[in-house]
């Protein structure tokens, strides 16, 4: 049996393995930002929409670098690995770097009065968007809120990412 947070990676995978062929291509990773960006109504031209899909395509660069598969797609496996050397465990600050470019750009479309954190209701659209169980929006906020202030800054999402990737954070906070 593998441990919670591969179990939590392969149904990351089937999320984004929308055509369920076994593998995750680079069309099936960047419409995942788009289908963040349609359910908000945010238009494809505007300069936050376009960090939001250029941020998407740099993460998929480098996952798809890790696991050996150039601009290929990743089987199951291959996710596995590179998601647990450059999310959960991440040795590379370069890839850290660029997972804080796509949780900043993906915040800002939830950060309504634009502080720089997202609050309890920004938090839940961004769950209603992702797809994610919206009713669990409180909680997760909860969870993740670790200083409990009632903003989500960007470094407590990168931790939620990471903790989600690895099982650690019980409520989807990236659909699927």
């Amino acid at each position: 049996m593998l441990p919670k947070g591969h179990k939590r990676l392969r149904q990351r995978f089937e999320s984004l393995d929308v055509d369920a062929d076994g593998l995750v291509e680079r069309d099936e990773w960047v419409a995942q930002a788009w289908r963040i960006l349609d359910a908000l109504g945010e238009p494809g031209t505007s300069p936050r929409a376009q960090a939001v899909v250029a941020s998407y395509q740099e993460m998929w660069n480098d996952l798809a670098s890790e696991a050996g598969a150039g601009n290929g797609a990743l089987t199951l496996r291959q996710f596995e690995r590179a998601v647990e050397s450059l999310i959960v465990n991440p040795a590379n600050t370069d890839f850290s770097d660029v997972l804080r470019a796509a949780v900043t750009a993906v915040a800002k479309l939830f950060d309504r009065d634009a502080e720089g954190a997202v609050t309890p209701e920004g938090f839940a659209t961004w769950m209603k968007a992702v797809g994610a169980d919206a009713s669990k929006a409180q909680e997760a906020f909860r969870q993740i809120d670790v200083d409990d202030d009632d903003d989500l800054t960007i470094d407590e999402l990168m931790q939620a990412v990471r903790d989600y990737h690895a099982g650690r954070l019980g409520v989807s906070i990236l659909g699927g």
